[in-house]
């Protein structure tokens, strides 16, 4: 069953400034490497699929949830395709709801699918303080810097998210050694400035 209800995603309360700022950096990893052709797995509001076919990218999302009329229905832990039949897939803000176990089998399945790339981004819930300086006509510079957590926090499941980083013990460097086993390489991880509660992962094919 999917988390929310269709009708959730076109709410003010869900469509917040935060909201449309992880929306922009989900545009952004995917521009980054201008793919022709993107699985997009978990449709929400299908604002990020809509801005990238405006851009010219095929895209065609999957979403276990039919109501939100997606071009494919099915699950990121059985997906419905042939091996290796996208350029990148996008899966923005999805693998938490599933039980951690299943995190190896979700990233095998990209794996399988993609042909080269994969973009994840994930709930990250490590302290950070943003610093940000701007003087006009002379410099712009923007910092996110983490703090160590004195003590241990657990994940209270909210109906939503059943893991976090940086609750249970759940570090960034388990993620990588999941992401690692399916056959990915890591090219970059970072936490935008405008999204510290969400870490980005970049990911590639190590055979191709």
């Amino acid at each position: 069953m999917h988390p929310f209800e269709s009708s959730q995603y076109l709410t003010a309360s869900y469509n917040n400034q935060a909201r449309f700022n992880s929306y922009w950096n989900q545009v952004n990893e995917v521009l980054e490497h201008r793919p022709d052709r993107v699985l997009e797995i978990g449709i929400g509001t299908g604002l990020v699929a809509w801005h990238l076919r405006r851009l010219g990218i095929d895209v065609v999302t999957l979403d276990v949830d039919e109501r939100l009329e997606p071009d494919v229905v099915g699950s990121v832990l059985s997906i419905p395709l042939e091996d290796r039949c996208f350029d990148a897939i996008a899966c923005f803000e999805v693998l938490e709801h599933l039980p951690f176990r299943d995190l190896p089998e979700a990233l095998a399945e990209i794996y399988r699918v993609t042909n080269d790339r994969a973009f994840i981004s994930l709930p990250d819930t490590q302290p950070r303080c943003r610093m940000f300086l701007h003087i006009p006509r002379l410099l712009e510079a923007r910092k996110v810097l983490s703090i160590r957590r004195p003590y241990p926090r657990e994940h209270e499941f909210d109906g939503e998210h059943r893991w976090e980083i940086g609750k249970d013990g759940l570090r960034v460097e388990h993620i990588v050694n999941a992401m690692e086993k399916c056959g990915f390489a890591v090219a970059r991880t970072h936490v935008p400035f405008e999204v510290p509660s969400q870490r980005f992962f970049q990911l590639r094919r190590k055979h191709r």
